[in-house]
């Protein structure tokens, strides 16, 4: 399946995230939604784990990365402490084989927490580059859902 994210960045500590950006990526489901009790309760989301195609400049990367950062430096082991900073909203449109857009989901209050290695080996040169992002979130919403 492929999926465009479209994220819209709260905070100012990454121009691509603040002015928004879109990018392609696979994912092999979407968003989980969980009942935490057999009978109506609280709602729990999973984190969303997302597998990105890499971009020649790494852009997409580099601002994940500079996200991750900005939620909690390597060295002064200090961060942005006001959630609006660093959580955005972000918009998953599924396509079709046509290309038309066949459904949308929102992801409220969304920020990675884990961007994952690239093989740097030889042994992959006939792969596309791809790594996978962990998006943790306070919950979504879509057509069907208020």
């Amino acid at each position: 399946m492929l999926l465009f994210l479209h994220a819209h960045k709260y905070g100012s500590h990454t121009d691509l995230f603040q002015s928004g950006f879109l990018f392609r990526f696979r994912s092999p489901a979407t968003p989980d939604l969980t009942l935490e009790l057999k009978i109506a309760g609280d709602r729990t989301f999973e984190p969303w784990t997302i597998t990105v195609i890499n971009d020649p400049e790494m852009k997409v990367r580099n601002s994940f990365e500079t996200w991750l950062n900005g939620i909690n430096e390597h060295v002064n082991n200090t961060g942005l402490a006001n959630p609006s900073d660093y959580q955005a909203d972000m918009t998953v449109e599924q396509l079709g084989k046509d290309g038309a857009v066949t459904k949308t989901y929102t992801i409220r209050g969304g920020f990675p927490t884990t961007v994952s290695s690239i093989d740097l080996s030889y042994d992959t040169n006939d792969a596309i580059e791809e790594y996978t992002v962990e998006i943790s979130y306070q919950y979504w919403e879509s057509n069907t859902t208020t």
